[in-house]
Formats: C-alpha cells, sequence, structure tokens
C-alpha cells in the first residue's frame, strides 16, 4: 500500500458527505486521492500549487557518474522522468533501477526502462530492504530523487546503519 493510499484510508472514515477536501499539490501528482475522493463520494478541489522542474544542468554529471554505479534508486515518478529523460543510452538501466513503490515502476515502464526492481515498503526502509536482498558487497547505489522526498542524509544514514552502503 502506498502512502496516498494509506492517508485515503486513515481520512475516508473521518469524512462524510457534506465534507469538502482543498488538495494543494504537484501539477503532475498521482490520481491515486482524487479517484479515492471521487469514489467515496466526497466534494473536493484539486489545485495545483507547484510543478516539477528537471534540472537538465545535471545532465552531463549524471551520464559520467551513473556508470561508476551498480544500481540506480528512482524514489519517485518524476524522478523517475527526469533520469530517462536526461539519461544518453535508456539500455543501461535494464536490470539496475530499484524503484520505491509501484506507481514509480509504472512509470519507469511506461518510460520503456525494464526489469525494475520494486521495493514492498513504499519508503526509506524498503528500498534499503530491496536493495540489500540483490547488492553485493562491491556495488554501489546512485540514488536519483526529489529534493524535498528525503530529509537531507536520510537514506544514506540509513543504508550505513544497515550496512548497506
Amino acid at each position: 500500500m502506498n502512502l496516498i493510499q494509506s492517508f485515503l484510508n486513515e481520512i475516508l472514515p473521518k469524512l462524510d458527505k457534506d465534507s469538502k477536501v482543498l488538495m494543494l499539490r504537484a501539477k503532475i501528482g498521482s490520481d491515486v486521492l482524487p479517484k479515492g475522493l471521487k469514489s467515496a463520494g466526497i466534494a473536493f478541489s484539486d489545485i495545483p500549487v507547484y510543478d516539477t522542474i528537471i534540472d537538465h544542468r545535471k545532465k552531463f554529471e549524471l551520464n559520467k557518474d551513473i556508470e561508476n554505479f551498480d544500481y540506480v534508486v528512482a524514489a519517485s515518478a518524476s524522478g523517475a522522468k527526469a533520469l530517462v529523460e536526461m539519461i544518453e543510452d535508456k539500455k543501461m538501466l535494464s536490470g539496475k533501477v530499484v524503484s520505491i513503490g509501484p506507481v514509480t515502476t509504472k512509470a519507469l515502464v511506461e518510460l520503456g526502462i525494464e526489469n525494475i526492481i520494486t521495493a514492498k515498503q513504499y519508503d526509506v526502509e524498503g528500498i534499503i530492504d530491496a536493495i540489500k536482498k540483490i547488492i553485493k558487497k562491491s556495488e554501489k547505489v546512485f540514488l536519483i530523487y526529489q529534493k524535498n522526498i528525503f530529509r537531507e542524509g536520510e537514506l544514506s544514514r540509513s543504508c550505513r546503519k544497515s550496512g548497506t552502503l
């Protein structure tokens, strides 16, 4: 179950048919929340308040560095889109992408990436567990993420604590 579905499961029992929900979110946000509210008969307004922009200045760095890593972690569908848009050869990603969950995996598949490893739990611990199952001691992991998804250093601290890094 992803974070949005967990939120829906938590909030829907607290809402009634007279409730009104204002969603302030990304322009290209997932459709899980609006679909869930609509199917529950809850009135809502969906207002995109920010847009996710790909930082093309990182393209050279990405393509240079990615060759030095055995796995690439995609922590969001937007991160997946940025990765695929900037990578020079998509074939080099086959079998080495670890996705935070099914929404990101679906985005990767739609972008032509195959053999994706998907975390069972859709958070930092889920990514670490997925990596721990496949990684060998000498392998390295490259993390693609939006700045606001993980607190600074959260994934690397968690990986070091678990022995993954």
